[in-house]
């Protein structure tokens, strides 16, 4: 018997979604931005994705928009934010342990003369909510902070982000990357005052290739990438179908994965317990 330990790297796909994805690759190869029968069904195969995701957020479907996964969708959402509120002010918050599409992105936006601030973790992982306060004022455009993070499992209070803008009058969106925490934890943007948010589907049981990003409704992103109306020109080209159809099927299933998710955490007590 095979033991894989390495499931916050990526996961095995789940038998919903290789299904979905071969009923994808066999029945609904049309390009979904055709009019004819074969690009519609691609089209409402995407649409009933978008639906499963949305619902996973318990958010609204029109809220979310397929990606390449969750470096694609970070970057669409720093440099989207970023230059969207240009002309209120230059400075973004982020922690020091932030996944490198986030650090890179934000290296590159201080390059451009963005005001970065990186909040310190203290030896748990997690940021002191007193620092994020101070740090918050009316210049700040953007914070962006990983809900659980990939290498040590902290989990930072983003909550706490949206009480720091509105306590500072800025006018700033909040970003979470939820990459580690999808499927895991239960995520509800609403609840935790997010305007946007990172998933992506090979970290629930769904194929490479496909993500998505959150926007709450009147949340402003500039344009990062150019080409079709695809997702509403956020990200433009043609959708990966069957990556779409695998992922919405893998959201669809993450109920199921709960008592997987129960096992998973006794063995791992267990294997702690006897180091």
């Amino acid at each position: 018997m095979e033991a894989y330990l390495d499931n916050s790297a990526t996961t095995q796909p789940c038998k919903e979604a290789v299904d979905k994805m071969n009923y994808a690759l066999k029945t609904c190869w049309g390009n979904p931005s055709s009019l004819h029968a074969k690009g519609i069904a691609a089209s409402e195969l995407i649409e009933d994705s978008r639906r499963n995701v949305a619902k996973a957020l318990s958010c609204e479907s029109s809220e979310i928009y397929f990606t390449s996964g969750g470096t694609e969708s970070n970057n669409i959402a720093v440099f989207g934010a970023a230059n969207a509120q240009k002309r209120r002010g230059s400075r973004i918050i982020t922690t020091s342990i932030e996944h490198s599409s986030i650090e890179e992105s934000v290296k590159a936006l201080e390059n451009q003369g963005y005001d970065v601030v990186r909040l310190r973790v203290n030896e748990r992982g997690v940021i002191d909510e007193r620092q994020l306060y101070a740090a918050t004022n009316p210049s700040v455009v953007l914070i962006s902070m990983m809900y659980v993070n990939n290498e040590i499992g902290s989990i930072q209070p983003v909550e706490f982000a949206k009480r720091a803008v509105t306590h500072s009058g800025a006018n700033a969106l909040v970003h979470c990357d939820a990459v580690q925490a999808f499927g895991k934890v239960q995520l509800k943007p609403y609840n935790m005052g997010v305007d946007l948010m990172s998933i992506s589907s090979h970290k629930i049981h769904g194929p490479k290739g496909a993500g998505a990003l959150f926007v709450k409704k009147g949340a402003r992103l500039v344009q990062h990438t150019y080409g079709g109306l695809q997702e509403s020109k956020i990200r433009p080209g043609t959708e990966p179908v069957p990556a779409i159809a695998g992922f919405g099927a893998a959201a669809a299933a993450i109920p199921d994965c709960k008592q997987s998710l129960k096992y998973a955490t006794e063995l791992r007590d267990y294997m702690v317990s006897r180091l």
